[in-house]
């Protein structure tokens, strides 16, 4: 991918771990505990040899934008926001620049654990931590090979976890759990997405050459949120947007995204896709912002009415006009009505993101199978494509050892669905690989 000005860190000595980029040089920002209460601190040094950022041997390093005391994309919640551009306030604005394909992820999900020491008041996920052992429910190395098992024609392995806080002497426990799994599903074949909340530099570093793409919800901005997590230290904006920040200096393919319906006004909704924006044109690693609609729980699922469909609905217009083209705009397909989806196509949304056969976090809301899907889409002329959990885009940012892995889940991928799978084979082909340290 083209990211002139966008650096990572230096390939220099990549052998021998030392680095000498600008990123290397700074402290990053990173975070801690003390009495229960997140703070930023600095961490120096070098970090580990791994994944190699995209031609950063031909790009000279960016300037320094972090400020004292915090990322500098956060000083933009309160900076005053332009209208949203003309082009925004049509439906189908984003779609123009889009071919008529529509992308998602086959995939499964292992929940390392539910154990997590925020308390988001929306969250049904959540079990609070046992005092004695907060890994008691840990998802064990036999439990995951079967529930892979079941799940043969899944390539994306979502590691879907809560958190142990930074201070916890079960920490170190909890991310040896994360990297265990990690290589547990690299050697079924699959290829892992870890999602497991704010991590230090060298957690998210080693994380980053294991796994092809991370993610990390920023959620949203605003008096909602922050009533919604309030008992949730690791929900702070700053804490991340810095995160979000750290993985575009290490040069990792990202998804974030957006809850939305919570009680957010729709200058919140701007506000945060103008700082993911800002946040794409400094680093390029953004590959995908989910516009999740947020569902109450309960035995049965209830459908998404009209009004909050049609305010999602003008987010997305908002979205593709606000965010750099290359970033692709993901809608979970069972938390929006299938009989609606071709509007939300239209509007911009052209990634359905991973689809297994339940969704652990909304399980009143089951997912739909492909067949459906296209059953919807195909008469109006979208196709319904396969891919992996790092998009096409991206392929070159992966050290070789994940790029080899992506080459044989996209060939699996290919026998497994055909024709459809054909242009992803044909980019894992011919993508360039980095040379190994």
């Amino acid at each position: 991918m083209d990211a002139p000005g966008r650096l990572s860190r230096s390939r220099e000595d990549g052998c021998s771990g030392r680095t000498h980029g600008r990123i290397v040089m700074e402290p990053l920002l990173l975070w801690g505990s003390i009495c229960g209460e997140v703070f930023w601190h600095a961490s120096p040094g070098p970090l580990p040899a791994g994944r190699p950022p995209p031609q950063a041997q031909l790009v000279p390093s960016p300037q320094p934008w972090r400020e004292a005391g915090g990322c500098r994309c956060s000083a933009m919640v309160t900076k005053r926001l332009g209208p949203v551009p003309e082009s925004a306030s049509r439906a189908g604005a984003g779609s123009a620049s889009r071919a008529r394909t529509v992308t998602w992820s086959p995939s499964v999900t292992l929940v390392p654990t539910r154990s997590c020491f925020n308390a988001c008041s929306y969250c049904s996920f959540r079990r609070p931590p046992d005092p004695g052992d907060p890994l008691a429910d840990a998802l064990g190395d036999r439990e995951a090979v079967q529930v892979l098992t079941q799940r043969p024609q899944a390539s994306e392995v979502l590691l879907l976890s809560g958190e142990v806080a930074p201070g916890s002497p079960h920490r170190r426990a909890w991310f040896a759990r994360l990297s265990a799994l990690s290589r547990l599903a690299l050697a079924q074949g699959r290829l892992p997405h870890t999602n497991a909340g704010p991590l230090s530099r060298r957690e998210m570093a080693a994380l980053g050459r294991l796994n092809p793409s991370m993610g990390l919800m920023l959620e949203g901005l605003g008096p909602a949120y922050d009533a919604l997590h309030r008992r949730a230290p690791s929900k702070r904006l700053e804490m991340r947007l810095g995160q979000l920040e750290q993985a575009g200096r290490l040069g990792i393919p990202f998804t974030t995204g957006l809850l939305l319906g919570v009680g957010e006004s729709r200058a919140d909704r701007l506000k945060a896709l103008e700082l993911l924006a800002e946040l794409q044109r400094r680093w390029g690693h953004l590959q995908e912002v989910i516009l999740q609609p947020w569902r109450p729980d309960g035995a049965e699922g209830l459908p998404l009415a009209d009004a909050p469909c049609s305010e999602l609905l003008e987010t997305i217009v908002a979205a593709r006009a606000i965010l750099p083209p290359e970033v692709h705009l993901q809608l979970p397909p069972n938390l929006w009505p299938l009989a609606r989806l071709l509007e939300a196509l239209e509007a911009g949304i052209d990634d359905l993101g991973g689809i297994d056969v339940h969704d652990v976090i909304n399980a009143a809301y089951p997912q739909p199978a492909i067949a459906p899907l296209r059953q919807v889409l195909e008469p109006s002329g979208w196709q319904l494509r396969p891919r992996l959990c790092v998009h096409r885009r991206w392929l070159a940012w992966l050290p070789e050892g994940l790029r080899r892995q992506c080459q044989a889940v996209g060939h699996r991928l290919r026998h497994l669905h055909g024709p459809l799978a054909h242009d992803l084979a044909h980019d894992l082909a011919h993508a360039p690989i980095w040379p190994a340290c």
